[in-house]
This record gives C-alpha cells, sequence and structure tokens, in this order.
C-alpha cells in the first residue's frame, strides 16, 4: 500500500475481489492497474463527496446542505432515492 492508495491488477481484483473491497470499506483507495497502466480506481464514498466538497469551495455561495443538494442531483441525474 502506498500511503493510502493500493495499486492492484485486474487480475488480482478478480482473484481476491473481498481483500480490495475490504480496504475500500476502510477508507483506503485502490488504483486498479492493466498492463502496469492505471485504468481505474475505487473510492470510499465520503472521498467523493469531500473531493466534491473541495473542488466547490469558493464557487458555492451562500448557506447550502450538501447532503440535500448531491440527494436531488443523484435523484435527477440517476432517478436514486436516498
Amino acid at each position: 500500500m502506498l500511503g493510502n492508495l493500493e495499486l492492484a491488477s485486474v487480475d488480482e481484483l478478480n482473484n481476491d475481489f473481498d481483500k480490495y473491497l475490504q480496504i475500500v470499506k476502510d477508507g483506503h483507495e485502490v488504483s486498479m492497474t492493466q498492463n502496469l497502466k492505471q485504468i481505474g480506481r475505487f473510492i470510499p464514498l465520503n472521498t467523493v463527496m469531500s473531493s466534491l466538497t473541495e473542488s466547490l469551495i469558493g464557487i458555492v455561495k451562500g448557506d447550502y446542505d450538501l447532503e440535500q443538494v448531491r440527494d436531488e442531483y443523484f435523484r435527477e441525474k440517476y432517478g436514486l432515492a436516498y
């Protein structure tokens, strides 16, 4: 593991998915590689919100409930209910 990042090949993920799922559940990222190139990442949900929140700092003005904004966005985009 490199700090908060675990590298795993597609084959390793296929062979030991439960192990890598637990790593993500524990709050770490797993970067998927194929032919020694990174092709994707599995990240904990709170990391996604944290990244989104950080990207909006200074852009969103006012008193917003970020959970509500997120829920409305996903409900509209994907028809998901939270």
